[in-house]
């Protein structure tokens, strides 16, 4: 809605308008459908991985309600291969099934202890086999380490969950005031207060560095979540204070305990970097793909309590609103409204397309290493077979630290860099040919130094790309 609304008032063409509008889109038009061709594959791999995950817990719990203990062998496999495709939602989805235990106020030890380990034996082979395979690398762990250590951004969050949010709040906060379980009554104001708290440490970081409008949340997480807790602490005070021991009445009406815990509670891991950053090491970020499921979930019920006139005017905003996001993200991100392959807004997120020219030029390329920057790299192995400095594949099919070899290319192609350096690099990395593609140009005063060094010769030129063979005897020499 808000996209077409600022292209309705002409703001698209603004040059600015990518930086300001990127808050709204990331994780609702761009997250949403991947249009992007190199993450179709990483899509299928978390699909997949949290299909078979989630499918496992929905069965271990309706074994638990029904009082059997006997899982298929299909649903065993399941959470072993979504353990073992992606080990992390493996433990997330271990922490829900911890989370629907600890929520239940009748239950048998043995039941519960029972369900703990049905889940946690298949899981725990996948893990195992999986991390035994990750050490055959250890570069792709560190990878992940460094580069995932991210938290969710907080305000394109917001922007995407806030109108399903509004209309499931009151029926968490019913779900609090009247649990049966006395920790439930504790835990979610402990939460609510946290998320409080944190929004407030928002709003006073970002407008103190006058980020507000931008949204650039990269390094909240780190410097607002140790502040956050102190919210957490009131909550979990005031929670103690007024938990009430009467069980709730109308219980079956009131959305799940541990559905409530595990919105708010994986939500509020998702966005923090606890110890100045440290718990940024686990990957925060990643939590975010388990949070709109339970927020759907809430939303309904909240949307049952409502009198029947207020509750399907609500669902037809929320359906419009939805209906609305999918088809800009579908006929204005991706074809045929609004841009073109290549072109429009991001461009640099949509690299399925080259333009004529650079075909010409990956023909000049004879063998040896590359060097060029980031998707043209990738089309250089793809299209030519050869070796690259960094690329895409660099963070999975490489023994090199990711960031380490994206510094090589970014130092290489700045315009900044003294040529000792570029020389270095070549000689590093055994460099043959350095490729500045047409479609993605590097820095103009960069092109001017490569065209007027002695030490690297201009085999194919055309528009604003170029192929360099190195001269080996020149660097050598020098």
């Amino acid at each position: 809605v808000l996209y077409l609304l600022t292209g309705f008032l002409g703001f698209h063409q603004h040059p600015a308008f990518e930086t300001y509008f990127f808050r709204f889109a990331v994780y609702d038009l761009m997250e949403g459908p991947h249009f992007n061709p190199v993450l179709y594959f990483p899509r299928l791999y978390y699909t997949l991985s949290l299909g078979c995950c989630l499918g496992g817990l929905a069965a271990i719990i309706r074994k638990h309600r029904a009082e059997k203990y006997c899982l298929p062998l299909g649903w065993l496999s399941a959470l072993l291969i979504g353990t073992f495709l992606d080990a992390r939602y493996g433990v997330f989805v271990g922490g829900l099934l911890v989370l629907y235990l600890a929520c239940q106020v009748t239950r048998e030890n043995r039941r519960s202890l029972h369900a703990l380990i049905v889940y946690s034996v298949p899981s725990g082979i996948g893990f195992l086999v999986a991390f035994m395979l990750m050490q055959g690398n250890p570069a792709v762990v560190e990878n992940h380490l460094v580069v995932g250590s991210m938290a969710m951004w907080f305000s394109p969050f917001v922007v995407v969950a806030a109108l399903p949010f509004s209309v499931a709040l009151r029926s968490m906060w019913q779900r609090a005031c009247r649990s049966d379980v006395r920790l439930v009554r504790v835990l979610i104001p402990c939460v609510l207060g946290y998320l409080l708290a944190y929004a407030a440490g928002y709003v006073l970081y970002q407008g103190y560095y006058g980020n507000l409008w931008t949204g650039r949340d990269g390094s909240v997480a780190a410097a607002v979540s140790d502040w956050a807790l102190l919210g957490a602490l009131g909550g979990a005070l005031w929670g103690w204070r007024t938990a009430r021991t009467t069980a709730s009445e109308n219980h079956d009406s009131y959305v799940p305990d541990w559905i409530v815990l595990w919105f708010l509670g994986y939500g509020a891991l998702s966005i923090s970097g606890f110890g100045k950053g440290w718990f940024l090491h686990f990957g925060p970020q990643r939590l975010q793909v388990l949070l709109w499921l339970p927020l759907c979930i809430i939303a309904a019920y909240g949307l049952a309590r409502l009198s029947p006139r207020r509750s399907r005017s609500t669902t037809a905003i929320l359906l419009g609103f939805g209906i609305c996001s999918i088809a800009v993200a579908t006929f204005c991100f991706q074809a045929p409204l609004g841009r073109s392959h290549g072109e429009g807004l991001w461009v640099e997120l949509h690299p399925e397309i080259m333009v004529e020219a650079d075909a010409r030029l990956l023909e000049a390329l004879g063998e040896g290493t590359v060097l060029a920057p980031i998707p043209a790299s990738d089309v250089v192995v793809l299209q030519r077979r050869n070796p690259v400095v960094f690329g895409i594949g660099s963070f999975n099919l490489t023994d090199q630290p990711y960031l380490d070899v994206r510094g090589v290319m970014t130092t290489f192609f700045a315009p900044d860099t003294p040529d000792v350096i570029r020389r270095e690099i070549v000689a590093a990395w055994c460099v043959e040919w350095v490729y500045a593609p047409c479609t993605w140009p590097v820095d103009p005063q960069t092109r001017r130094v490569l065209d007027t060094v002695p030490w690297l010769e201009v085999v194919a030129s055309e528009g604003a790309g170029a192929v360099y063979r190195v001269r080996s005897e020149a660097v050598a020499s020098q």
